[in-house]
């Protein structure tokens, strides 16, 4: 440290308190520092990292650019305003200060690291590989090993780019697997590279197996450890409830908490003991609090894994129910261990896990084409009913098209989901549709990373042009807003082999019909999975992917036609889709069937089925 006494004194009481996690106090000691000693640039870099860590990346942004005013090649505050800049989502000024870092510094590793997040995002994998694969050699971070032999680009460019970047995730498991060190996972927020091989409407499951096996390998669980079977318990014999633990990242104001905050409340408290597990990085929000209050008790697991296996071997659930495995590094980590007798996954993540750990995954009967037994690790189980509780939509306010920045004429096309979702199959579906109805326009979503969208349209740049004069990309939406804009859209277009599940139940408020065409796996099967749940009458579901944009148009033109279909798809939605009791007594049998299984040393038979009838009273 330089500079005068006092503020040297100041800058070392501020660094004891951020370690102490005592932000607010830090705040103050160094705004105190560089009013008394405003030429410090070192006490600017600081309040700038305090201020960034306290989520206040916009203050911090011009402390980080005074520092280097003072001193143009600090490092640190370069690669600090590129983190800030990043998160503001201000790409090319970040990847900017990335470059300056590594001029300053020659293969630094967290600008390395950064860097090829962005080249990455922006479909430059070769780019971005290099870049980790240079990280990776100068430090010992998991996360940059990993993409740096696994990174999947969110946005493929052709079905060609999809066969050339599985090849590489393949090879790159192999090679990863001869590396000669070992890691260490310690609870850190990594990427899971994994996380994007559903969205390519291919056959998981011998990559996920594989890549279960060689993480195993790597990242092996500590000592303490424990990875097989769990002892058979008898809730019934010890005169107690069945304990089902809920665990995920994600059960707060997110599509994961939409989908179970339902079925946390309504399994029979009478039978089940409820408990909500977070992880350590869940945000707290009106939503969290809301569905906590379903549970018997909710926990917050703390970031170390060993601590976080302590608590559950306190806890001793009989059922360790993951609603989604693949989207956190914290859940898959846990869940490849043995920590309950019964252990699922379910749709949160529509993918097989490839965990030797998982024991069933729950699906639906309606969800499933013939043979999907063989692209799960686990055990599928189909019920007979959509496997959640989803409580119908409250009433929503009535904006203008105006308000939503839509134009006041023409037929509304809708696909408000993330651009990850748009294969490139389903690009000539978009441009045949933009076609077909030149009154059309066809309604996107920007999505939380600027650069996804900017992949997209150079895609289509090259391949359908139309898709650039008619399609409009709205910003994020507020839930609100969301909501209103499913209300004005006229025809809602399922994406191809990932399509629909939370926004299925947020149209279906409305009643707006969505046109869809059931691929090869239960993430692009769901929309057609509830239309036959509803029993809906012609429900415009595509036999082939060339049928559908005939079937969108067809409705498009037909304002008679989507009248009547929205009005059946609202009043059945109510009766049969949402708030689904049948539902919730299909899964309790389960639950029931697998613990008694587990008692036994056993696991339910393949052709077990739960009828699709209400819990008794």
């Amino acid at each position: 440290m330089s500079g005068p006494p006092e503020v040297l004194s100041l800058r070392k009481s501020a660094a004891t308190l951020r370690d102490q996690g005592r932000l607010a106090e830090t705040e103050a000691l160094l705004r105190k520092a560089v009013l008394l000693a405003p030429s410090d640039g070192d006490a600017h870099a600081e309040l700038g990292l305090t201020l960034a860590m306290m989520g206040r990346s916009g203050e911090a942004e011009p402390c980080y650019r005074r520092a280097l005013e003072i001193n143009p090649l600090d490092a640190f505050s370069l690669g600090n305003l590129g983190a800030a800049l990043l998160q503001a989502k201000r790409v090319d000024e970040a990847a900017a200060c990335f470059r300056q870092v590594l001029e300053i510094e020659p293969g630094q590793p967290q600008a390395l690291r950064n860097l090829g997040v962005i080249l990455k995002d922006a479909a430059r994998l070769v780019e971005a590989k290099a870049c980790f694969l240079e990280a990776s050699r100068r430090d010992t971070s998991l996360e940059a090993s990993l993409q740096a032999h696994l990174a999947v680009s969110a946005m493929a460019q052709s079905a060609g780019d999809i066969d050339v970047q599985r090849s590489s995730y393949a090879a790159g498991l192999e090679a990863f697997a001869a590396e000669p060190r070992r890691f260490r996972y310690q609870g850190e927020r990594i990427s899971v590279p994994w996380f994007f091989l559903p969205y390519h409407g291919r056959d998981d499951r011998a990559l996920m197996q594989r890549t279960a096996q060689v993480l195993a390998a790597k990242v092996p669980p500590s000592e303490t450890a424990d990875t097989s079977p769990a002892l058979s318990v008898d809730p019934a014999r010890e005169g107690r409830r069945i304990r089902v633990a809920f665990c995920s990242e994600f059960l707060h104001d997110h599509t994961i908490g939409r989908l179970y905050r339902g079925l946390i409340a309504k399994l029979d408290q009478r039978r089940f003991e409820v408990v909500v597990l977070h992880g350590p990085f869940t945000p707290s929000d009106a939503f969290r609090t809301a569905l906590d209050a379903g549970a018997d008790r909710a926990l917050s697991l703390p970031r170390a894994p060993e601590a976080q296996r302590l608590v559950l071997r306190e806890l001793r659930p009989d059922v360790l129910f993951f609603p989604e495995i693949g989207m956190s590094p914290q859940t898959w980590f846990l869940a490849r261990e043995r920590l309950a007798p019964v252990q699922v996954a379910s749709w949160g993540h529509p993918n097989t896990t490839g965990l030797a750990s998982i024991d069933y995954f729950l699906s639906a009967a309606s969800l499933e084409p013939a043979g999907a037994e063989a692209h799960y690790m686990e055990q599928l189980v189909k019920l007979p009913r959509l496997p959640t509780f989803y409580e119908a939509p409250g009433p929503t306010p009535v904006l203008p098209r105006s308000a939503l920045r839509l134009p006041e004429s023409g037929t509304l096309y809708g696909c408000p989901q993330s651009p990850f979702k748009f294969h490139p199959d389903f690009d000539p579906v978009l441009a045949e549709i933009a076609e077909g109805d030149p009154t059309a326009h066809i309604v996107l979503i920007e999505g939380r990373n600027a650069a996804w969208a900017k992949v997209l349209r150079e895609r289509w740049g090259a391949s359908h042009p139309i898709l650039l004069e008619r399609v409009q990309f709205l910003p994020r939406l507020s839930q609100p807003g969301f909501m209103a804009l499913l209300a004005h859209i006229d025809v809602l277009l399922d994406p191809l082999h990932f399509g629909s599940g939370n926004t299925l139940y947020e149209a279906m408020a409305f009643g707006t019909p969505i046109v869809s065409w059931p691929g090869a796996f239960m993430r692009g099967r769901v929309v057609a999975g509830a239309y036959a749940q509803m029993g809906v009458d012609r429900a415009p579901i595509a036999q082939t992917p060339r049928d559908y944009a005939p079937i969108a148009l067809a409705l498009g033109r037909d304002p008679a036609r989507r009248a009547q279909l929205r009005a059946e798809l609202h009043g059945k939605a109510r009766t049969q889709l949402y708030e689904d009791a049948a539902a919730v007594g299909a899964i309790e049998a389960f639950l029931d069937s697998a613990v008694a299984a587990a008692a036994r040393g056993a696991k339910l038979p393949a052709d077990w089925s739960a009828t699709a009838t209400e819990r008794p009273a």
